[in-house]
């Protein structure tokens, strides 16, 4: 018996002790489960919303997320709807009778606590309390103060706010306070009341009961108290993302009720700006309040950091605004005159400002003015001052900034937080081997073994700079912050090695701190208790992005998988460590698709819903990789694949792909000139309503520009130009398709269309786009060279150009080539003066620097001065070429020279015969601009010997001109020396040049200069000799019009009418000459006629005694029954308009036949001889 009672007493006693555990477990439980259903209730608001701002916390109570859930537009099935709703309402009720069950435990435990008390102090807080009581808790302000702070939710506070404007509103009080009896409220109780209603996210109620004040206030209470009001609900709107523009309407309204702000008020209204244009303008409008607003520390404070702030939402020029900095620094210059003493806080906001902008010197200078003043820099002034260096990259100030707190005498020791932000420096430029033994350093938490000291060279100069850190103060020990930047520094650096073993030492637990330092404020019951630093989340996340194998990745991901089964310190993979081990399969050389796809599934497996960025990085894998058929595949799945298919998961969402994307696919069909599939993504992007990147419109103009299938490839660009919006109609974002189009235009010809385009573009121009339209100017048939430098001149200054003007050298490059092209090339030599630094003028110690100006557009100079007469400014831009400009001279170079002497020196002999006909002697010095004096035929040989020298093969153009030069000199022997240089053997037939392999071989042109060439100079034979040795050729080079007609004047010259009649009857017979034609006679019928008026006057006579002696014949060429037509012209195309080949032939007949001629009456150019002169002249001969 007695052994049964003791096993009962101990049940009933373990019945107890669970009794008692449980009812201190059951509230934190029942609590913990009700936060996770308004925690999954919250999440499903701000997706059905999409107003908040993630990073705010909203909180929402029980009866909103009944009410929500009660809506009919939630995106949930109405059965787990109703289910979730159920669950809350269940929680919350479990949450309220165990908080009831606490609160009774609370007090009795109290009555226990005051019962223990010694009498006399029991009876004084008896009396405390009661005259409390009496006072507070039986005024009516205490009960309607309690009843908003007790409310749970923001309906039960407008709840209470309806009854209290009503019975407000119902009993008016006249001396400005609200309500009677229970519900009267003093000044300072209304503005804690729009203090609390702001705190708890009631600003729709705050604002309701600020507007019911203001409408039944009277105007003095109005005037004395409203500025407290209205300042404490500025404050609250200013802190919430959703009603921060409501701030300034408020302020408008207390100036329409002429409430005047003070001081307090416009610090409020700065803490929920953004900018220096929006300061500016805000403190604009205090100084219109006088001295009424009152500009002290905290005003000044509140400026200078909204000041440094930008918009999130704002556009990307406008985060890039570095002038708030001067702005700030303006402010802080214009309190030290107004002598508002600075302080802590105000340095700190200021150094931030410059940390944003990159200041990094402004920054330090105001450090050291601080310093200088007396006053010793506080914690975070020093942090400001490391966290401008860090952003700017600047390690070296940085630890310069380290030094300084470390031998400042009475100062501040760094902080675990600023190493951090030494190390983030550090991180920044990849300088893992310092980062990680200053990491060493904290840890030791001691006077290191040796010194950490860094030197870097100064810019400029051959002297050194050296920083050295001593010891690290003890306090400052490495966090999992730190651990993490130092893996960002060997991730930075590529060093996957170094990175790895961090990790491996992290996982042993190498690294410590102890617990206060981890969680300030908690006291654990041992206060230096150590604990180890593991890696989380983040510190794999980090290694991924350092880590170049797949297998690797694979592996990292695999190992965090594997950390489930740790009871502490589990670190599974998320989505952004997916994400980052597909993104190493993309850096991968080559790219490991099949692994990227593992990794999907392995997501999925775990119940990782993949997101887009995950399967865009799986996209861009199968990009690099060139299968586009792959990145279509999956963009394809994204588009179909629900997640409710992923294992564990339970929401239908649908993965909707974004530009990115998109951005990859279209990337893909670019390599591959599927223009079409490209086009077809783009338009499903529009329909989509996803805004295309500049990523986008640069690959899909790629797509367009590769295609070999596209048939009008500038209609498609117009399709994409003229559909595009008027935001992407700029250089930054659509600049690729609109050049291509300008680009496409000008290769048209359509000068104007081009312009149209370029004239529509938003904001400034690029250097590829400004090219484009200067081709197009050069393009332009006549080229518009005086376009072409207006454009380059109001666009010298374009972003990522190069030169001393700030002009790309493609876009120079064009200019002067429209100059050149229409024989302009004084303006083209004042633009390379303008935009082009001799080579002299350079800095030679920096290598590497390209000429802004190529050796194409100097040789358009070179023609365009040859065409001008001016060879000798062809001839000393050749020569300056490789000094003035560092570019070496090519074969066109050479060749555009050497033409431009040999048309300079038959321009000498046409002036020589001009003065002979005029019967004058020829002066060279009569005209300044003339330089025949230095025989340019000479100065041909010469450069083609020069080019020789220099290992440049001429070609067949180079010869023949060279070869013209000396025929126009009448050097035929330098002429036939010419010819005979060049190489004249090789079998085979050559192209149009004459070029037989890499052979130069004559061309036709080579031979007609020199057979010229002879025929100046009454050498026949040699003529003659090279006639027929043109014939012999076979069909590589025949002889032409040209040919004939030199050797017929050699040989007329000669008198050798035999040999030349011989060539001339060859000639007729190989198709080369063909006198006859048909053309309207007179009476408006065809006649047969020889035309002679391209005939040389020696060919004209060959031909007309060809065709008077085979009438003499059986097989005359014409008929002596029918009248003889000969056309000889009108003398138009001769040097002064005088008819040559009419009086010559007429002499001819006359003296040689004793044939009379007449000049037709209907034609000048036209001699006519008639049939009985013809018939006369037979038989005169044939009796003879």
């Amino acid at each position: 018996m007695c052994f049964v009672s003791k096993w009962r007493v101990l049940v009933a006693l373990v019945f107890v002790i669970f009794r008692w555990t449980h009812s201190f477990s059951a509230p934190f439980h029942h609590g913990r489960m009700t936060s996770n259903l308004n925690r999954q209730v919250h999440s499903l608001i701000v997706s059905h919303d999409g107003e908040h701002d993630s990073s705010t916390t909203v909180k929402y109570t029980t009866e909103e997320c009944i009410l929500f859930l009660e809506q009919e537009d939630c995106n949930m099935p109405e059965k787990r709807r109703n289910r979730l709703a159920r669950d809350v309402t269940r929680s919350r009720l479990r949450h309220d009778r165990e908080a009831a069950k606490i609160n009774q435990s609370i007090a009795s435990a109290e009555a226990n606590r005051r019962s223990s008390m010694p009498r006399k102090q029991r009876q004084q807080q008896n009396k405390k309390n009661s005259a409390r009581n009496n006072n507070h808790h039986k005024t009516p302000t205490f009960r309607i103060l309690s009843s908003f702070q007790e409310a749970s939710s923001v309906m039960e506070m407008d709840q209470w706010m309806d009854e209290l404007i009503g019975h407000s509103e119902n009993n008016p009080n006249n001396n400005g306070e609200q309500g009677e009896g229970e519900y009267l409220l003093t000044a300072r109780e209304q503005t804690n009341l729009i203090r609390l209603l702001g705190s708890r996210g009631a600003h729709d109620t705050m604002l309701r009961y600020l507007d019911h004040l203001s409408s039944s206030s009277p105007q003095t209470s109005l005037q004395d108290n409203g500025v407290f009001w209205y300042t404490a609900s500025i404050g609250a709107l200013t802190k919430s993302p959703k009603y921060r523009g409501k701030a300034l309407g408020l302020l408008d309204k207390m100036d329409r009720l002429d409430i005047v702000p003070n001081a307090y008020t416009f610090t409020a209204l700065f803490t929920g700006i953004h900018g220096r244009q929006n300061t500016l303008k805000l403190m604009e409008r205090a100084s219109s309040y006088g001295t009424n607003v009152e500009w002290n520390i905290h005003f000044y404070n509140a400026a200078i950091h909204a000041c440094s702030r930008q918009h999130p939402d704002s556009s990307k020029d406008e985060r890039h605004d570095h002038q708030g900095w001067q702005t700030a620094l303006t402010l802080f210059r214009q309190m030290q005159q107004q002598e508002v003493e600075p302080n802590d806080q105000t340095y700190t906001w200021l150094l931030h400002a410059c940390a944003k902008s990159g200041q990094v010197r402004v920054a330090l200078s105001l450090l050291e003015e601080l310093r200088a003043s007396g006053t010793r820099p506080s914690e975070a002034v020093w942090g400001a001052a490391l966290r401008a260096c860090a952003m700017a990259g600047n390690y070296m100030e940085a630890m310069n900034l380290i030094q300084t707190m470390q031998s400042d005498q009475g100062g501040v020791p760094p902080s675990t937080l600023h190493y951090n932000t030494l190390l983030s420096a550090l991180s920044k430029t990849g300088q893992d081997t310092l980062a990680h033994d200053i990491l060493q350093s904290m840890q030791t938490s001691t006077t290191p073994s040796k010194n950490i000291s860094v030197q870097q060279h100064v810019s400029g100069s051959n002297e050194e700079t050296s920083v050295e850190i001593s010891s690290i103060h003890e306090g400052a020990r490495p966090d999992i912050i730190s651990l993490n930047t130092v893996l960002g520094a060997f991730a930075k650096a590529g060093n996957y090695d170094g990175a790895r073993k961090l990790i491996s030492r992290m996982e042993e637990g190498e690294f410590w701190q102890d617990v206060q330092h981890q969680n300030e404020g908690f006291q654990y019951p041992r206060a230096n208790r150590r604990v180890a630093i593991q890696p989380d989340v983040i510190s794999y996340n980090t290694l991924l992005s350092a880590c170049s194998d797949p297998m690797e990745a694979v592996k990292i991901v695999q190992e965090m998988r594997m950390s489930r089964r740790n009871r502490y310190g589990a670190t599974p993979p998320t989505k952004v460590t997916y994400t980052n081990a597909i993104s190493v399969c993309r850096k991968s050389d080559p790219p490991d698709l099949d692994t990227a796809l593992k990794l999907l599934d392995t997501a999925k497996n775990d119940g990782i819903a993949p997101n887009v960025y995950m399967y865009s990085a799986a996209i861009w894998t199968a990009e690099r990789l060139g299968d586009w058929r792959a990145a279509l595949s999956i963009l394809n799945e994204m588009k179909s694949t629900s997640v409710s298919s992923i294992a564990g998961m339970t929401d239908g969402v649908l993965c909707e792909p974004n530009e990115i994307s998109y951005d990859g696919v279209i990337s893909a069909c670019a390599s591959h000139g599927l223009h079409e599939e490209a086009i077809n993504l783009y338009k499903e992007m529009k329909d989509k309503r996803i805004v295309p990147t500049p990523v986008t419109y640069q690959k899909l103009a790629a797509a367009i520009n590769r295609s070999t299938s596209i048939e009008n490839k500038q209609k498609e660009l117009e399709d994409i130009f003229y559909g595009m919006k008027r935001y992407a109609k700029c250089i930054k974002v659509g600049g690729p398709i609109i050049e291509l189009l300008i680009r496409e235009y000008a290769a048209a010809g359509e000068y104007r269309a081009a312009r149209r385009i370029f004239d529509s573009l938003e904001g400034p121009v690029n250097a590829a786009c400004l090219a484009a339209i200067l081709y197009a100017c050069f393009q332009a048939a006549p080229a518009r060279w005086e376009d072409a430098i207006i454009l380059l001149h109001s666009s010298d200054i374009v972003a990522g150009a190069t030169g001393i003007g700030k002009i790309e050298s493609i876009a120079l490059n064009y200019a002067i080539k429209a100059c050149a092209k229409e024989d302009h090339w004084e303006e083209a030599m004042n633009l390379i003066q303008i935009y082009c630094r001799p080579m002299r003028q350079q800095n030679t110690s920096v290598s590497g620097t390209a000429p802004s100006v190529s050796v194409a557009a100097l040789n358009s100079i070179i023609s365009a001065s040859g065409r001008s007469g001016r060879p000798d400014i062809a001839v000393q831009i050749l020569n300056e070429m490789e000094s003035n400009y560092g570019i070496l001279p090519d074969e066109r170079s050479y060749r555009k020279c050497i033409i431009a002497c040999n048309q300079a020196e038959h321009e000498r002999q046409r002036k020589i015969r001009r003065s002979e006909q005029a019967n004058e002697a020829y002066d060279i010095d009569r005209d300044t601009n003339d330089d025949s004096y230095l025989q340019w035929w000479e100065c041909s040989l010469s450069l083609l010997r020069r080019m020789k020298e220099e290992g440049l093969s001429p070609d067949p153009q180079i010869y023949s001109s060279a070869i013209s030069a000396c025929e126009a000199a009448g050097e035929w022997q330098r002429a036939l020396g010419v010819l005979r240089s060049m190489p004249n053997d090789g079998d085979g037939d050559g192209d149009d040049d004459g070029n037989i392999g890499s052979v130069c071989l004559p061309n036709l042109f080579c031979f007609n200069a020199a057979i010229a060439a002879c025929e100046k100079g009454d050498a026949w034979v040699e003529a003659l000799e090279l006639y027929e040795r043109m014939k012999n050729r076979g069909d590589t080079i025949r002889p032409n019009f040209i040919t004939v007609n030199s050797i017929l004047i050699a040989l007329d010259k000669a008198g050798q009418p035999e040999l030349a009649q011989d060539v001339y009857n060859h000639a007729i017979r190989d198709g080369i000459l063909s006198p006859w034609k048909f053309r309207m006679d007179t009476n408006g019928k065809k006649r047969r006629v020889m035309d002679l008026h391209q005939f040389s006057g020696s060919m004209a006579t060959i031909a007309v005694r060809s065709v008077m002696e085979s009438m003499l014949s059986s097989k005359s060429c014409h008929d002596p029954k029918n009248d003889l037509i000969l056309i000889v012209g009108k003398g138009l195309g001769s040097e002064g308009n005088v008819p040559v080949l009419r009086p010559k032939i007429q002499q001819q007949l006359q003296g040689e036949f004793c044939v009379n001629s007449e000049i037709q009456d209907s034609n000048a150019g036209r001699l006519r001889i008639v049939s009985s002169e013809l018939q006369s002249f037979v038989e005169r001969r044939r009796w003879r």
